[in-house]
């Protein structure tokens, strides 16, 4: 919904793809997906949806453009009901409520599968480049992974000079927004960091990118965006019975929240850790319960994709009969960040 073309100047001044989808009842195969947000809508509401035994992604936000259209902009999703179970035959990769967009809030859903927790489903997931996200009062039950948090590639297209190129995978962004000032591209190779640059400026006329300095780059080279304030809270939410409850594996920011949400193992086996944390992200008040079969961590800890340690806040938080508090892939993550947390219960503290 709405699909709107060309990318016109008067896109800028018009709100234009307003579109309300609510009260429907979405069953079976989802050989289609469902409701989908795709290039160029600022006002969507979708609204007290059901879905019922669907093998496939519920509810979708896409930042995807192409070079006449805009990311949409100012969604809410709410009071859906979507339940992911499925027992037919090949079922496919599900999620409920998939985030990729600015200026989105997530309120109030129900995701779940009937029965033991199915590898294929993913509650919510988030992707770093949406900023001012909020997601809250939601509750998340029985997936193979709760919440996913992940980042954000992009692609060289084309290099005009050592500063400035076209690009693929980052949305192409409207005149008033952020325009990627003092974004900071992760240069990959072999899928792993090996240098860093900062964005000076975005020309949405052009759709030119530009370094605030020199960088050696070719057609094809791979990188990660982030901004400096992603502006995300993700708060107040329950997540029970997942096989991976929480990852977050984006780059994170000093304004990422992770706040006051219930996290517990309930009936789930074999789970390794409740919140998988890889990126700078701030953990205060929340209470994580049950994560008490051998091996098992409340909270597992790693350095940022550069390897060196996060700047991440772990203040406030309840830990109860949990076998270890925080294993380490590098000593002292936590210790480093520990801040009047409560342990009830617990094993170790820190384990690498």
């Amino acid at each position: 919904m709405p699909h709107n073309l060309p990318r016109l100047d008067h896109f800028q001044e018009l709100g234009v793809g307003q579109a309300i989808v609510a009260d429907n009842v979405f069953e079976g195969i989802g050989r289609c997906g469902g409701i989908r947000v795709n290039h160029c809508p600022t006002q969507v509401v979708i609204a007290n949806n059901l879905f019922i035994n669907y093998n496939g992604y519920a509810i979708a936000t896409s930042n995807a453009t192409v070079h006449n259209t805009y990311p949409p902009q100012n969604i809410s999703i709410t009071g859906n009901i979507i339940d992911l179970t499925y027992a037919g035959e090949n079922p496919a990769w599900r999620g409920g409520i998939i985030v990729n967009t600015s200026d989105t809030l997530v309120s109030n859903n129900q995701v779940y599968v009937r029965g033991a927790p199915d590898a294929k489903v993913t509650g919510v997931q988030i992707r770093d480049g949406a900023l001012n996200v909020n997601v809250h009062g939601n509750l998340v039950r029985n997936c193979g992974r709760g919440l996913v948090a992940h980042r954000l590639p992009g692609k060289v297209a084309e290099v005009v000079d050592s500063r400035t190129f076209l690009q693929t995978g980052l949305p192409l962004e409207w005149r008033t927004s952020h325009l990627y000032r003092n974004w900071t591209l992760a240069w990959l190779k072999d899928s792993k960091p090996a240098g860093q640059s900062v964005v000076d400026a975005y020309d949405p006329a052009t759709l030119r990118f530009k370094l605030r300095e020199p960088h050696e780059m070719r057609a094809d080279d791979s990188f990660e965006a982030f901004p400096p304030s992603a502006n995300w809270n993700i708060h107040g939410n329950t997540f029970t019975g997942c096989a991976n409850p929480v990852l977050l594996d984006a780059y994170g920011s000093e304004t990422s929240l992770f706040k006051d949400n219930v996290v517990t193992r309930s009936e789930a086996t074999g789970v390794k850790s409740a919140i998988e944390v890889r990126g700078r992200f701030n953990l205060i008040g929340n209470h994580i319960t049950g994560f008490d079969e051998p091996g098992c961590s409340a909270l597992a800890l790693h350095p940022d994709r550069f390897g060196k340690p996060v700047r991440s806040i772990y203040r406030d938080n309840v830990f109860e009969r949990c076998a270890n508090v925080a294993s380490e892939s590098v000593k002292g993550l936590w210790e480093a960040s520990d801040q009047g947390n409560t342990t009830i219960r617990c094993g170790s503290t820190a384990a690498e």
